[in-house]
Protein backbone atom coordinates (compact mmCIF):
# COMPACT_ATOMS: atom_id res chain seq x y z
CA UNK A 1 0.00 0.00 0.00
CA UNK A 2 1.50 3.51 -1.28
CA UNK A 3 1.53 5.73 2.26
CA UNK A 4 -0.42 9.07 1.44
CA UNK A 5 -2.58 7.61 -0.81
CA UNK A 6 -3.87 5.11 1.41
CA UNK A 7 -4.47 7.73 4.31
CA UNK A 8 -5.85 9.83 1.81
CA UNK A 9 -8.58 7.45 1.33
CA UNK A 10 -8.85 6.61 5.23
CA UNK A 11 -10.00 10.53 5.58
CA UNK A 12 -12.39 9.98 2.63
CA UNK A 13 -13.44 6.67 4.79
CA UNK A 14 -14.25 8.49 7.82
CA UNK A 15 -15.71 11.41 6.16
CA UNK A 16 -18.39 9.32 4.18
CA UNK A 17 -22.23 9.75 5.45
CA UNK A 18 -22.63 6.60 7.68
CA UNK A 19 -24.99 4.71 4.93
CA UNK A 20 -22.68 5.03 3.03
CA UNK A 21 -19.83 3.92 4.53
CA UNK A 22 -21.54 1.06 5.78
CA UNK A 23 -22.54 0.14 2.43
CA UNK A 24 -18.51 -0.11 1.40
CA UNK A 25 -17.59 -2.00 4.92
CA UNK A 26 -20.96 -4.55 3.76
CA UNK A 27 -19.01 -5.18 0.50
CA UNK A 28 -16.08 -6.57 2.60
CA UNK A 29 -17.53 -8.74 4.98
CA UNK A 30 -21.30 -9.14 4.08
CA UNK A 31 -22.24 -8.43 7.78
CA UNK A 32 -24.73 -5.67 8.44
CA UNK A 33 -23.61 -6.24 12.19
CA UNK A 34 -19.47 -5.52 11.45
CA UNK A 35 -20.48 -2.85 8.72
CA UNK A 36 -22.45 -0.90 11.30
CA UNK A 37 -20.02 -1.62 13.89
CA UNK A 38 -17.27 -0.34 12.07
CA UNK A 39 -18.93 2.52 10.94
CA UNK A 40 -19.70 3.60 14.34
CA UNK A 41 -15.93 2.86 15.52
CA UNK A 42 -15.14 5.91 13.07
CA UNK A 43 -12.85 8.03 12.85
CA UNK A 44 -9.83 5.74 12.28
CA UNK A 45 -6.52 7.70 12.39
CA UNK A 46 -3.97 5.01 11.46
CA UNK A 47 -4.68 1.93 9.34
CA UNK A 48 -3.54 0.38 12.39
CA UNK A 49 -6.37 1.02 14.16
CA UNK A 50 -9.07 0.08 10.88
CA UNK A 51 -7.27 -3.52 11.35
CA UNK A 52 -7.45 -3.71 14.76
CA UNK A 53 -11.21 -2.76 15.29
CA UNK A 54 -11.82 -4.74 11.59
CA UNK A 55 -10.32 -8.03 13.56
CA UNK A 56 -11.87 -7.44 16.98
CA UNK A 57 -15.45 -6.53 15.46
CA UNK A 58 -15.16 -10.14 13.19
CA UNK A 59 -13.80 -12.14 15.67
CA UNK A 60 -16.75 -11.67 18.21
CA UNK A 61 -19.42 -12.35 15.04
CA UNK A 62 -17.56 -15.48 13.83
CA UNK A 63 -17.91 -16.56 17.78
CA UNK A 64 -21.57 -16.50 17.29
CA UNK A 65 -21.71 -18.18 13.88
CA UNK A 66 -22.14 -22.05 15.02
CA UNK A 67 -22.52 -23.10 11.25
CA UNK A 68 -19.16 -21.53 9.96
CA UNK A 69 -20.87 -19.82 7.44
CA UNK A 70 -18.85 -16.64 7.91
CA UNK A 71 -15.80 -15.73 5.00
CA UNK A 72 -12.46 -15.98 7.03
CA UNK A 73 -10.53 -12.54 8.50
CA UNK A 74 -8.34 -13.19 5.45
CA UNK A 75 -10.59 -12.31 2.71
CA UNK A 76 -12.13 -9.39 4.53
CA UNK A 77 -8.71 -8.09 5.42
CA UNK A 78 -7.60 -8.38 1.46
CA UNK A 79 -11.21 -6.72 0.74
CA UNK A 80 -10.64 -3.64 2.97
CA UNK A 81 -7.28 -3.18 1.25
CA UNK A 82 -8.40 -3.18 -2.07
CA UNK A 83 -11.44 -0.67 -0.81
CA UNK A 84 -8.53 1.75 0.78
CA UNK A 85 -6.38 1.40 -2.71
CA UNK A 86 -9.33 2.00 -5.74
Amino acid sequence: MKGKKIYRKLAWLNELPAAEAELLFRTCSGSREWARSMTESRPYRMLGQLFLRADEVWSQIVSGDPHGSAPGWELIEERLIKMLER
